[in-house]
């Protein structure tokens, strides 16, 4: 191993890049168990479970097929990170070993040039909404700001809140996986007092029977629900496309195997089972006790009257989306950046990851995010990787 590192330092590469020594591999399990929640609770990820509502599923299968899912979640989490975890090489590196210096190119361009700068702009789309509904519950007047002003697409207060966003998720970013690693600690109990707080709200306006019998108007019973049962599940599974595959972006510090598998897997069921129920009691709860359907959390939080309740609330899912952003989106960005001239885009001070941002820059005129978000358009770039996701784990691992 240090042999190898001796070699590629001789070539100029990043220390991003290099495998990494026995000091440098310290994440536990428990860094793998809290890594994964802001991913799971966040708003698009709440607007996909009020679109389950309309396939004419009951709530006990829409929460059923959530929890399903995310142990093939785990599992493809688990086998693509354990490259990772083997020989302590970012992802970027992993797919020069499967493809050559040059085949990775393309691969690698989906996945951090055109995955990541994509679900980065609907995230921080999502997150500036709910920055707005911060500021305007403090500041009323800012969201008259600018009167009928538009750039494309956004009133100004809007794109104020978007660039603020912006810097903030890109901040985050330049910390890289030590900040990160602090930033979910203290994100996850947050997590359950937020949403945990929520679904036991919905439960004591309407109670458990009706949340368990509801249907959103003009919907349906479904006929074919084991269809549909399995239409969820590839929903859930396929927003975890692009993270699963460059999960060893994060692995490449597991202390061992066995540390970042058990991590994950706890993790991510812990965090869906709560999602599951969260999310459901949530959208059903709050649309019966409103008299609308409604699909968006955020929605919900700005009708509470409470103004601690409502800034908390919304303080959370701003800090999921940022966890979102670092870990699926902003720090694999980075890696596969600097893969693509390792001998000239370094990490100190985070330089490499620099050059992201006039990038993701331009995400802020993409007027699909809206459309995603409304639910109007069910779009999944990462389908197009074309690494499988079993690939790494047994050519890899095994040998």
């Amino acid at each position: 191993m240090e042999h190898q590192r001796e070699l590629y330092q001789q070539r100029g590469y990043s220390e991003d890049l290099l495998p990494k020594t026995e000091t440098q591999r310290n994440w536990k399990a428990f860094n793998y168990f809290t890594l994964w929640m802001g991913s799971v609770h966040n708003v698009p990820n709440y607007v996909m479970v009020g679109g389950f509502f309309i396939l004419g599923l009951s709530t006990f299968n829409i929460m059923l097929a959530i929890i399903i899912s995310a142990l093939f979640i785990a599992a493809a989490m688990v086998m693509n990170g354990a490259a990772g975890s083997k020989y302590g090489v970012p992802f970027a590196m992993i797919l020069r070993g499967s493809y050559g210096v040059r085949g990775a190119l393309f691969p690698g361009l989906l996945r951090g040039g055109i995955a990541a700068i994509m679900w980065f702009g609907l995230q921080c789309y999502a997150g500036s909404l709910a920055f707005l509904i911060l500021i305007g519950k403090i500041w009323p007047g800012f969201l008259t700001l600018g009167g009928d002003f538009k750039l494309l697409g956004l009133s100004l207060p809007g794109l104020i809140t978007f660039l603020i966003f912006w810097i903030i998720n890109v901040g985050i970013g330049f910390g890289g996986g030590k900040v990160l690693n602090k930033f979910t600690a203290i994100l996850n109990p947050c997590i359950y007092i937020v949403f945990g707080g929520m679904a036991i709200w919905a439960i004591s306006l309407v109670g458990i029977g009706p949340i368990l019998d509801y249907l959103p108007s003009g919907v349906q019973k479904a006929e074919h629900s084991g269809f549909l049962f399995l239409v969820v599940i590839n929903a859930v599974v396929a927003v975890w496309a692009a993270p699963a595959v460059s999960a060893s972006d994060f692995t490449q510090n597991a202390h061992s195997f066995r540390a970042q598998a058990l991590g994950q897997t706890l993790g991510l069921i812990v965090a869906y089972i709560l999602f599951a129920v969260a999310s459901v009691c949530i959208i059903a709860g709050a649309s019966i006790h409103y008299g609308m359907d409604t699909w968006n959390v955020l929605d919900i939080v700005q009708r509470w009257d409470s103004l601690f309740a409502s800034f908390f609330a919304v303080l959370v899912i701003l800090m999921t989306t940022i966890s979102t952003n670092a870990t699926g989106n902003i720090i694999p960005a980075g890696y596969q950046i600097a893969a693509l001239a390792p001998t000239k885009l370094k990490n100190e001070d985070l330089e490499y990851r620099h050059k992201v941002s006039p990038y993701v820059g331009r995400t802020i005129g993409a007027r699909i995010t809206k459309t995603i978000l409304r639910g109007d358009v069910i779009y999944d770039i990462e389908h197009g990787f074309p690494v499988p996701p079993k690939g790494q784990f047994i050519l890899k691992h095994q040998q």
